[in-house]
């Protein structure tokens, strides 16, 4: 391989999928659409985090221009262009990850939890202070706080509930859609909805926001899609690292980014009401001892005797 071809390769990687197709489609386009192009790639952060209208400004083009220029690149519009910047920007790749077949437990393990502290970095990039400041105030004067999400993120949300009762506040979660609803509308304002969803597009997620806004509760969104339907519904959004579809390693890892959020959002509500959370507290740790038994194991006996009898019973 030359080193232009290397420098080529490099500058690829750099860029993403997205460039190859400016490549490819480059005679199509129009001088508006060029310029477009070559905003794109000199200023990658600022497009992907610009509303089209901003663009379009910035670049002095039309907000059709725009639009056009998406779909001679191939994409639908200008939100799939930017959910593809951004997954090109913020993913590592799964043949990144690099792991091979003749790897031993000792290296994969080191790749694999690698690829989980990239992307609770990432994560950490991600989410805005003044974001965090805002849900951490309101879950600190919140009576009620919800969690809502469905599939995968359910599991998380019902962690996050138990996060906040462990700290002596009323916090719930349940599975059921239609019961996430019901208990939306006996919300009052004051109270705290908190929506987890990855791609930002859970209508049943969405629902609960909305009704829960209706009712005059405050609402945040956890989430790692920009621009997603459901952030207007959300009073504050929290964002998380943005994943490959195609890399099954990340469905764990966008978990462990919610995780994250939902951990750091308790830290901050315990460091703000310290005073009035430690009693409640205690009594939360003194009723999960009720859980566990008080014999330890060695002191369990199984006697072959009783099993004997139960076989010839």
């Amino acid at each position: 391989m030359t080193k232009t071809k290397q420098e080529d390769s490099l500058m690829f990687e750099e860029y993403g999928e997205y460039m190859e197709r400016i490549r490819i489609n480059r005679e199509k386009m129009s001088q508006a659409e060029l310029l477009v192009a070559e905003y794109l790639l000199a200023h990658e952060e600022e497009f992907s985090h610009r509303s089209i209208h901003q663009l379009a400004g910035e670049i002095g083009v039309s907000v059709a221009t725009i639009i056009r220029f998406c779909k001679t690149m191939g994409y639908t519009g200008f939100a799939d262009l930017k959910f593809h910047i951004q997954q090109g920007r913020v993913v590592i790749p799964e043949h990144d990850i690099g792991i091979d077949a003749g790897d031993s437990i000792n290296t994969f393990k080191q790749k694999a939890i690698r690829f989980t502290q990239h992307s609770i970095e990432e994560c950490i990039l991600n989410t805005d202070n003044a974001a965090f400041a805002a849900a951490i105030d309101a879950l600190s004067s919140a009576d009620h706080v919800l969690l809502t999400a469905i599939g995968s993120a359910s599991g998380i949300a019902q962690a996050g509930a138990g996060m906040f009762l462990s700290l002596g506040m009323m916090a719930m979660s349940v599975g059921d859609t239609l019961l996430q609803l019901r208990m939306v509308a006996c919300l009052k304002p004051g109270d705290v909805v908190i929506g987890i969803s990855y791609n930002g597009t859970s209508k049943s997620t969405g629902d609960c926001l909305y009704y829960a806004r209706e009712c005059g509760a405050t609402t945040i969104l956890i989430t790692s899609a920009q621009d997603c339907i459901l952030s207007k519904y959300a009073d504050i959004v929290l964002f998380t690292a943005i994943r490959n579809i195609s890399n099954t390693l990340n469905i764990s890892t966008t978990a462990m980014c919610q995780l994250a959020v939902l951990q750091t959002l308790q830290i901050g509500v315990w460091q703000q009401n310290r005073q009035q959370l430690q009693e409640r507290s205690r009594k939360q740790l003194r009723l999960t001892q009720l859980k566990n038994y008080g014999t330890k194991q060695a002191d369990i006996h199984i006697s072959n005797v009783v099993l004997g009898d139960e076989r010839n019973s």
